[in-house]
């Protein structure tokens, strides 16, 4: 028989003997108490329920879930703490290489297991055999902080942790601090020294009231010299349009003529019309200026409020300009 099948032999025979257990204390408290028949026993009910799910567990390890059996059987160990339970929780975290989770049931069940066991020989050698897998970290943090290996937490530090040997990467949490992360090389059977100090999360944030001045005196200027464009090409149309009446109709040069004109009002039109829009686009930006500095100093501020300023206002009946300051 290979060691996988006496494995699953002994959850066999466990689950077996749960069912045996359960069935004889069942008979044995409907004799002793015959007037609680309608109501059910709690201790009985533990019971009932821990063979269920110790059951289930089983049924899992055999379908290769060793995660869900890991589940059921810590929840079996809760309602009624058996040797045998931390056995199966010792055999199925090492089976999912949690080898520092396995001596830790392992050595549970030594403790709870009767010394003519007969699973206590071979627990003592999976021990031994799982504690040359394992290497030691000694982590030190400033502050105090969750070390998380991969996904799982492992506890807080400072502290000594168990680790399966090979390369992890070790994260270092703390609240309203930036985390820490590094790969890390564990040997078996050996101590590593680590120590971290995080820094403070600072997280800085600006209160602001309004766009600078700065987009829009660049509005006013494009507007300017849009609308300058725009009009030396108005007049330039004017004056080829003049030339036009007076150029001679016999003559191939009114033709040219004609095809400048029409390029000067085409470009005039372009250029008036972005002129146009800039103005609009400028005055409602005016609205959402920050006109004044409100962090700046105290004597900056009795020199801006000294400073001539012009600001935009508009109501539903009018539109204007406003100047303050000391001319």
């Amino acid at each position: 028989m290979n060691v996988k099948s006496a494995r699953v032999f002994k959850l066999s025979l466990a689950c077996f003997l749960w069912i045996s257990l359960g069935a004889s204390l069942g008979v044995v408290h409907a004799k002793d108490h015959p007037k609680q028949r309608k109501g059910r026993n709690p201790a009985a009910a533990n019971l009932i329920e821990a063979k269920q799910r110790f059951s289930e567990g089983v049924q899992l390890v055999e379908d290769g879930n060793h995660e869900a059996a890991i589940v059921e059987f810590e929840a079996s160990n809760r309602l009624v703490p058996r040797p045998n339970t931390l056995y199966n929780l010792g055999l199925s975290y090492e089976a999912i290489f949690r080898y520092e989770k396995a001596l830790e049931y392992y050595k549970a069940y030594l403790r709870q297991a009767e010394r003519d066991d007969p699973d206590r020989p071979s627990v003592v050698k999976i021990i031994k055999r799982l504690k040359n897998r394992l290497g030691a970290l000694n982590i030190e943090t400033t502050p105090a902080a969750e070390v998380w290996l991969g996904d799982r937490k492992l506890g807080l530090a400072p502290g000594k942790f168990l680790v399966p040997s090979g390369r992890h990467v070790l994260e270092i949490r703390s609240e309203d601090f930036i985390p820490v992360r590094k790969q890390i090389d564990v040997l078996a059977r050996s101590t590593q020294n680590i120590a971290f100090k995080l820094k403070p999360a600072q997280i800085t944030v600006k209160e602001t009231t309004g766009i600078s001045p700065v987009w829009f005196w660049t509005g006013v200027g494009l507007t300017v010299v849009s609308a300058a464009i725009g009009s030396y090409f108005v007049l330039r149309t004017v004056s080829l349009n003049d030339d036009v009446k007076n150029a001679n109709p016999l003559l191939p040069l009114g033709e040219q003529i004609e095809e400048d004109r029409d390029e000067a009002a085409l470009y005039a039109d372009i250029f008036l019309i972005s002129a146009g829009a800039l103005a609009i686009g400028t005055l409602f930006t005016a609205f959402f200026t920050r006109w004044t500095d409100d962090d700046s100093k105290p004597g900056k501020d009795r020199e801006h409020a000294r400073r001539p300023t012009i600001t935009p206002w508009m109501s539903f009946q009018s539109a204007g300009l406003e100047l303050k300051g000391e001319l």
